[in-house]
């Protein structure tokens, strides 16, 4: 029997081949590989093959054809596949099926990468060369060349140039789901960006649950199975990293471009090439034309669910280019459409000046900085650099740094100026609550104006509320009333500018540095938040209140400054898919048909009622019995959890199996580090308390986060994110205008000197000033403590593992949202007797459940 006649498809080779390596030996056989489980598909034609010498066998070659040979004067074009990280040859097994007569496709097996056979790895340079050297040697005629992925993209291009350096012309490079990234260059910026990166604290099972996420179908990999192919890929996407950043440097100074037009083929669903509008043009770094088809509803490993529409693209797209004739026979984007071709640029065709007629973007907003005129017309404003980024990156961490030095002295200053737990809390629900209010319109704003304008208003308005604050203060009128005000209208103007200067990011550096840009950016907001409690402890200390306001005005007037001065190029900001109204919606209507989503969802929602109030009352708790500096270091103590906790996820990665325990079982470990902050009138035990709250907090949230990236398409993340943000912010005005207040009114007299609890619980947590604090602590962590009980109890969410299903793949979520959109289209349609709906191209008969001989690893 034929292994794949019997349903056999790529993840079953490979896990066929990990076990048969254990057991080959064992009988005194040769190990065998993937590849040629794929060549001798029968147990027969196996048997045999493990029973020869690696000498009987011939030389293991790079290059496998997976099409069956096509006489040379049949051979239309050759392709050669070259897999993602940590992908085999056999990914591509799908698109040859799919490839027409005339059409051979040979795929490139990287040593290494194969369960069965154990290879020496070979740097990127000497892969590259063999692979060219190897397709010299037998791939006769025309060729082009196809990359997926990371490392898939950058030997694509490597291959490419040492092919036309050899003068082997090659039709075309086709790039997947991939555009050029690279390290900054520079000492301070490659230091940054070295420091910032999180790669070697991630577990590997981090990358596993990323992998499922995207659409990976990678669920039955047992652990080992798991380290080998992750490990593969990490070092993949480093050697990657490594050669685009050394080859766009030779090419910039006097390099030789590839002839041959780089065509990215990408899904629009794909985060990993969001800005693909624009992006598929910094190809011309590296070559003389670049062009872009866009696969409707894709995702990012769309090699297999889309294999058919992808063979149309590869075979007809560098032909129409090359002709000049793209724009008019390439297909646009259509509602009903299963691919698009998008545009070319670059070269002196007749073809590049249309090219942007095609443009188009679901999220850019009409006439804004997103749009086609601004992206592509001739006024394209400065060029992204680094420079310019962390010019306004600074003035932006010292005005957020200023504003949260400002947070956290104001409240404590109300505090201890007037001893009122209410006006502390009120202060507590105005500095967040309008803010959260406004976010909605805030986010709509923000992507349908510019942003460095938006920035300019928000910030001279944070600035002025600074400013009228301070003068208040020193001419000795400032009152409640004042501060409740401007503290409103500053919850608003920061919401305003943290949502302009986060989407704006993408517009001020190169995109091909984004990931070390965003990573530099939360580094050093993290590390401002981490040192914000000393600072001001030791600010208020030495120059008070006013001293803190006369910095935060200081560095608002230094972000204008240089927000004045600095230009933002008219390149793509961040934008988001669908309002954060329509995601909230969009995410209730997906998580409360589910049963379990539903159950998860009110969990959180009682475990943030009696949560939220705790993080605020630990300042009150501390300054019943200490000083101001130990507010700071409790505050500290909770920040560092916080960073510990999120280290500890990466290191660890989560649960294998039984996430939705794991997380109960955290949080039990964060109702009791809540109870202990009660237990004592203790700075030590306050700080231990605090600590670990944050970190089995992180934790909490790291595993739940895990659950989403594992039981929800990544399509669909934004919205069930969106909506679990809301519910947690639903609770706060709760817990800390309400709760906090009336429940430190409540109890605190009962803990006085001849209260009603002062002789019982008063006996072992101590009574006076603070206990009735303390007291709450534990009854709330007592109350968490059953939630986490109920959860472990209730079958709905005990069983919330086994009962849920795991997400489909994304590319066949993709399938399932085109089959949808089409039959919606068909009924809006007029059609006149015996009209049927139009077949969506895009869904080969029985593809969705379907096995194949293609797919991941």
């Amino acid at each position: 029997d034929d292994f794949f006649d019997l349903g056999g498809h790529s993840l079953l080779a490979t896990q066929v081949i990990a076990r048969a390596r254990k057991r080959l030996p064992e009988v005194g056989a040769r190990p065998v590989s993937v590849m040629d489980l794929f060549t001798s598909r029968t147990v027969r034609e196996l048997a045999a093959l493990a029973d020869l010498d690696e000498s009987e066998r011939g030389p293991r070659h790079l290059l496998h054809r997976l099409t069956r040979a096509t006489p040379a004067d049949a051979r239309v074009l050759s392709y050669v596949c070259i897999p993602y990280g940590g992908g085999s040859a056999v990914v591509y097994q799908p698109v040859a099926d799919e490839l027409p007569p005339g059409h051979d496709l040979w795929s490139v097996a990287i040593p290494g990468h194969d369960m069965g056979v154990t290879e020496e790895h070979l740097p990127f340079d000497e892969l590259a060369a063999k692979i060219a050297a190897e397709i010299r040697e037998r791939v006769e005629g025309p060729i082009a060349l196809y990359g997926h992925c990371a490392v898939g993209s950058a030997l694509t291009v490597a291959v490419g140039r040492l092919l036309e350096a050899a003068d082997r012309e090659v039709e075309a490079l086709y790039i997947g789901a991939q555009f050029p990234f690279a390290r900054p260059r520079g000492r301070v910026l490659g230091l940054l960006s070295r420091v910032s990166a999180l790669d070697p604290l991630l577990n590997d099972r981090v990358y596993f649950t990323w992998l499922r996420s995207m659409g990976a179908e990678v669920g039955d990999l047992d652990e080992a199975q798991m380290k080998f192919m992750i490990g593969n890929m990490r070092a993949d996407s480093r050697a990657a990293e490594e050669y685009f950043t050394e080859v766009l440097a030779e090419v910039e100074e006097g390099g030789d471009l590839l002839r041959a037009p780089v065509i990215s083929v990408i899904g629009n669903r794909d985060p990993a090439t969001d800005f693909y509008q624009e992006r598929y043009r910094e190809w011309q770094l590296l070559a003389e034309r670049s062009a872009l088809a866009v696969l409707d509803e894709g995702g990012h490993f769309f090699l297999k669910y889309r294999a058919r529409e992808l063979v149309e693209i590869i075979t007809s797209t560098h032909r129409a280019i090359l002709a000049g004739t793209a724009s008019r026979e390439l297909p646009r984007q259509a509602e009903d459409g299963p691919w698009w071709f998008h545009g070319v640029s670059g070269g002196d065709g007749p073809d590049e000046a249309g090219a942007d007629d095609v443009w188009t973007e679901e999220s850019a907003p009409a006439g804004g900085e997103g749009s086609p005129d601004a992206a592509a017309g001739p006024d394209t404003g400065p060029a992204p650099g680094m420079g310019r980024f962390l010019a306004v990156a600074l003035g932006q961490l010292v005005t957020i740094t200023g504003s949260a030095l400002t947070e956290f002295a104001l409240p404590v200053w109300i505090y201890m100026e007037t001893g009122s737990m209410g006006k502390y809390a009120l202060y507590a629900v105005i500095g967040m609550l309008p803010g959260i209010l406004v976010g909605p319109l805030a986010g709509a704003v923000v992507d349908r104006l510019d942003r460095r304008r938006v920035m300019l208003a928000a910030s001279a308005v944070a600035g002025t509320t600074q400013g009228a604050l301070l003068t208040l203060l020193l001419s000795g009128n400032l009152h409640s009333w004042h501060i409740y005000v401007l503290l409103g209208m500053l919850s608003v103007a920061l919401t305003f500018q943290r949502l302009a200067y986060a989407s704006s990011v993408p517009q001020l550096v190169p995109k091909r540095y984004l990931g070390h840009a965003n990573g530099i950016t939360q580094m050093a907001f993290g590390f401002a938040q981490f040192i914000v409690p000393l600072a001001a402890v030791a600010l208020m200390a030495g120059i008070g209140l006013k001293g803190i306001l006369i910095l935060d005005v200081t560095g608002y007037a230094v972000a204008i400054t240089v927000l004045m001065l600095v230009k933002f190029p008219k390149t793509l900001p961040w934008t988001r898919r669908e309002s954060l109204i329509a995601e909230i919606r969009n995410g209730f209507a997906y998580s409360w048909k589910n049963r379990g989503f539903r159950a998860m969802l009110l969990w959180f929602a009682a475990l943030n009622i009696f949560l939220s109030p705790l993080f605020l009352l630990v300042t009150p708790l501390v300054l019943s019995f200490d000083s101001l500096e130990s507010v700071a270091r409790v505050a500290v103590a909770g920040g560092a959890g916080a960073i510990l906790g999120g280290i500890a996820m990466g290191f660890w990665g989560g649960p294998k199996r039984n996430r939705m325990r794991g997380m109960l079982t955290l949080a039990g470990l964060l109702a009791l580090a809540s109870a202990l902050v009660g237990v004592r009138a203790d700075l030590w035990i306050i700080g231990i308390g605090a600590f670990g709250m944050s970190c089995a907090l992180s934790m909490v949230n790291g595993v739940y986060t895990t659950i989403v990236q594992i039981k929800v398409p990544q399509r669909f993340h934004g919205r069930v994110f969106a909506l679990n943000t809301l519910v947690a912010w639903s609770t706060l005005p709760i817990g800390h205008g309400i709760i906090a207040p009336a429940g430190s009114a409540f109890f605190g007299p009962m803990f006085e000197d001849g209260g009603s609890l002062a002789s019982t619980a008063g006996a072992l947590i101590g009574t006076g000033p603070g206990r009735g604090i303390g007291f709450m602590y534990l009854l709330f962590g007592a109350a968490m403590l059953g939630l986490v009980v109920i959860g472990l109890r209730l079958p709905v969410l005990a069983r919330f593992d086994l009962d849920v299903p795991d997400a489909l793949p994304d590319d066949l979520v993709g399938i399932q949202e085109r089959e949808r959109r089409v039959a919606e289209r068909a009924k809006r349609t007029p059609s006149g007797p015996g009209d049927a709906p139009p077949k969506d191209p895009a869904v080969p008969a029985g593809m969705v459940g379907a096995g194949g001989t293609g797919g991941t690893p």
